[in-house]
């Protein structure tokens, strides 16, 4: 698992991240996203996953505390290039009531 940081200014920080979210790469995604998620001045959180082959309930665990940390300063998660699997398991687990799933980076930046 890598995650590479892009920012855009002080509130939109972009996480591009590849690999599996697992047991064994959880607490490295959690020490990655969490500190980020937790900047006051970062509103907008955008986790590229097109690159994440696979998502453990572990890795679910990571993306959903970095979710409540947002929220709890009104930011916001963006979860953009989600495939077809992953997106049913983000589905079925309601990720999508507490954050928006975009098809890119791109219209996540933009919306």
């Amino acid at each position: 698992m890598k995650v590479e940081w892009e920012r855009h200014g002080d509130a939109t920080a972009v996480a591009v991240i590849t690999g599996s979210l697992n047991a064994l790469t959880a607490t490295e995604l959690e020490g990655e996203l969490i500190p980020v998620a937790r900047e006051a001045k970062v509103t907008r959180l955008v986790l590229d996953l097109s690159g994440v082959a696979m998502v453990s309930s572990a890795g679910l665990r990571v993306l959903l505390t970095a979710i409540k940390e947002m929220r709890a300063h009104s930011g916001e998660v963006c979860m953009a290039g989600l495939g077809a699997a992953n997106r049913k398991i983000f589905e079925m687990v309601g990720f999508f009531n507490f954050s928006r799933e975009c098809a890119s980076v791109a219209d996540a930046l933009d919306g």
